[in-house]
């Protein structure tokens, strides 16, 4: 729940001053009910009751100017809340986004984070929840049985005793069942989770369901999983039903046992007609608070219980919360070293490791292109990812010109070091928009790209798609792959950072458009301080002036 408990933190730092505003409200909304409210209601009754017409309009009077400046402090009070609550949706999936871009900045976690979608939307949903229900209902609620008791111990100490008591009860009855209900809670959310998840899996892959004839077997599946969510949500439910009839029985006890005791006050002389009337009329009132607050207990059980079952979707990230506040070296490095040190690193601890005890050494200057080569799975691309602190190393050191690594920005290496990896998605913007994508220096970039489209081959590969309209679609699948493909490179090629690195440029492009591209990497090399070049495509050799096999 750490990620659940940072959120909260910041929110309460953020909105410090309008939460404390709504603490004081609350406070001051319950003494205003208890003290003032069943006052002016009481007194009415008795000039009624007492047959006195210039009594009775003078406390009518009353009883209206109070139920009027109620309604407007009511409406000061919702004001102050739809401030917080207006905003906190969106607070709460800006935050969780940032927290997962955050604590992947370095050491990116191994999910699958399109999976993440859907725990993020029930995340911040919940935690809305939550928290406004915390502030809009609870408070206030806690607010009136606080201000309540003591209303009742300075009317009579024997009945604030007794409504004391009436509150204890309940109280002891939720920390005995809170634990059974957060358990079954938890199960019916699982249940929930599971389903959802099996239902964007089967979403992704229809077409692999139904062309090997898996209708059926999909189904089966579906339907046990309903059944156990089912049965879970049952179950809960029951449970839920349960707890409010206990409560609403502690509540109409309570609430019985202070009326009949008052009545005999009153006809034992120690309470007078008002102060019964106060005292009845904050009753109802109680009854009714406590009715929606056993609804409000339940719906807490079943927010933190969704809550522990989303939370378990960001284990990897809540594992790196440190990152959101860690502080880099503020150093211009010139780039031109880099040193392996005895560097140990594998994906997992079930794999076997990409490197072991390795030494490496790489001097980048003279505007030279390195060859990165070597068998695949010999650790090509994370040589790259582990300069880039993409993840990070098991044993060993890594110093780029001798400041170790650990120490240095990810965002300032980002910044000088640009990566075009082996994957050619695409955002769903402009193939121009993806091309500029990152770029530190837009006229800069637009520049090199008008000269990368005066090529042929280039220009004819993207003859029919207008670069600066069209959009590129859902991961780039509205152009061909080769377009994808190229988009990619352009950008790395036309952001002026001092390293490129492309992790196989020229995987399955042409002949004729795959020279063109090798020419293109040759004449922008006097603009790059050094270009990493990861391939297995020989005709890629005669671009290199050093080469380094893995």
């Amino acid at each position: 729940m750490e990620i659940v408990k940072y959120l909260i933190n910041e929110f309460l730092e953020e909105y410090y001053f309008e939460v404390v505003l709504l603490i004081i409200l609350s406070l001051i909304g319950s003494i205003l009910t208890t003290n003032v409210i069943t006052h002016f209601n009481s007194t009415l009754i008795n000039a009624v009751q007492q047959k006195s017409m210039s009594d009775t309009i003078l406390q009518f009077k009353y009883f209206v100017n109070s139920r009027v400046w109620m309604a407007l402090f009511v409406y000061g009070y919702k004001l102050v809340q739809d401030v917080i609550m207006t905003n906190l949706k969106q607070w709460l999936r800006f935050n969780l986004i940032k927290i997962t871009l955050k604590t992947n900045n370095e050491n990116l976690s191994n999910i699958n984070f399109t999976k993440l979608n859907t725990p993020i939307n029930r995340l911040a949903e919940t935690c809305y929840y939550f928290i406004g229900d915390a502030l809009n209902y609870t408070l206030p609620y806690f607010m009136f049985v606080f201000v309540s008791v003591l209303y009742f111990l300075y009317q009579n100490t024997e009945i604030g005793i007794i409504f004391l008591i009436g509150n204890i009860l309940w109280a002891i009855l939720i920390y005995y069942v809170w634990p059974i209900l957060r358990e079954r809670n938890i199960n019916y959310e699982n249940n929930s989770i599971v389903i959802e998840q099996h239902l964007v899996e089967n979403l992704n892959n229809v077409d692999k369901i139904v062309s090997r004839g898996q209708i059926e077997h999909e189904t089966m599946i579906f339907d046990r999983e309903k059944q156990e969510t089912i049965d879970s949500h049952r179950n809960y439910y029951y449970s839920v039903s349960t707890t409010k009839f206990a409560i609403e029985l502690i509540t109409i006890v309570t609430m019985f046992v202070c009326v009949g005791y008052s009545i005999q006050l009153v006809y034992n002389g120690k309470l007078d007609t008002i102060q019964f009337v106060a005292l009845f009329t904050l009753l109802m009132v109680f009854k009714e608070r406590m009715n929606a607050s056993a609804s409000l207990i339940s719906d807490a059980i079943e927010q933190l219980g969704r809550l522990e079952a989303i939370v378990d979707w960001f284990k990897p990230i809540e594992n790196k919360m440190e990152l959101l506040n860690r502080k880099y070296n503020q150093k211009d490095l010139p780039l031109e070293h880099i040193e392996f040190k005895d560097v140990s690193f594998s994906y997992n601890a079930d794999s076997e490791p990409i490197f072991q005890n390795t030494n490496i050494t790489v001097e980048m200057n003279n505007n030279k292109i390195i060859g990165i080569t070597g068998q695949s799975g010999k650790g090509k691309s994370t040589f790259t990812k582990l300069l880039l602190k993409l993840y990070k190393i098991d044993g060993g050191t890594i110093k780029i010109d001798n400041e170790n690594i650990e120490y240095i920005d990810p965002d300032y290496l980002r910044k000088h070091i640009t990566y075009i990896n082996q994957n050619s998605r695409l955002f769903d913007k402009t193939v121009l928009d993806n091309i500029l994508y990152g770029c530190k220096d837009q006229n800069t970039c637009k520049e090199y790209y008008k000269q990368i489209l005066q090529y042929p081959k280039i220009k004819e590969l993207y003859q029919n798609v207008k670069l600066e309209t069209d959009l590129a679609g859902y991961s780039g699948e509205k152009i061909s792959g080769g377009q994808r493909q190229i988009a990619n490179i352009i950008s790395g090629l036309v952001n002026p950072s001092k390293i490129l690195i492309l992790d196989e440029p020229t995987n399955a492009l042409d002949k004729e458009l795959k020279m063109e591209l090798l020419d293109i990497i040759r004449d922008f090399k006097p603009d790059k301080q050094c270009i990493f070049i990861i391939t297995h495509d020989k005709d890629v050799y005669p671009l290199f002036d050093e080469q380094l096999k893995l």
